[in-house]
């Protein structure tokens, strides 16, 4: 069902960066994060460290390589079993572990032609009955020019989620999504 939502995100994320030799960096963020939501949906907390190293290359290139753990802490959503019913006097959490490697290469001295490649990994665990333990996959791949009051992109992006236990209803089988998206955008600055 599609509902309008109305909510309020409050956030908090110190961080500290260590710079290396031979244009490489070292970045340590600690995110604690209160999503605030209206009725129906419910309220959470969620937090915890980003670890991120990256290296410059080229004109302005950088290679990336990151980790990131949440812990998400609903205040009355319940936990679900297998047999899509909510557990009763639980509360449902999240602990998700995430690592990503990212290029953004420029291809020229001018900085108008510039691609990204991004590759990421999610585990996701309930703390629970398993429901929504899940193993995510993302690729994309942009390509674009950027010009100084205009620009064009092209970007591919595959998405699969693989549910480990989170039955389909109909088979019994595991859930698995996959999810496929190509978008050309291009951007002119009048004034």
């Amino acid at each position: 069902q599609t509902l309008p939502v109305k909510g309020h995100n409050l956030q908090a994320a110190p961080y500290l960066v260590r710079e290396l030799p031979s244009g490489m960096e070292l970045r340590l963020k600690l995110v604690l994060e209160r999503q605030i939501f209206s009725d129906p949906l419910d309220d959470y907390w969620q937090g915890g460290p980003e670890l991120t190293f990256t290296k410059a290359y080229g004109h302005r290139s950088e290679f990336l390589l990151g980790y990131t753990y949440d812990r998400r802490s609903y205040d009355t959503r319940r936990e679900f079993d297998l047999d899509f019913r909510a557990v009763p006097d639980t509360s449902l959490r999240f602990h998700r572990h995430e690592f990503e490697a990212a290029v953004v290469h420029v291809w020229d001295e001018a900085r108008h032609w510039r691609s990204r490649l991004r590759l990421i990994y999610e585990r996701n665990d309930d703390g629970g009955t398993g429901f929504y333990h899940y193993h995510k996959h993302r690729w994309s791949k942009r390509f674009g020019y950027y010009g100084p009051d205009w620009e064009a992109t092209i970007e591919g992006k595959i998405l699969h989620y693989d549910y480990l236990r989170q039955p389909v209803s109909a088979t019994g089988e595991a859930r698995q999504l996959w999810e496929y998206a190509l978008a050309l955008r291009a951007e002119k600055t009048l004034w």
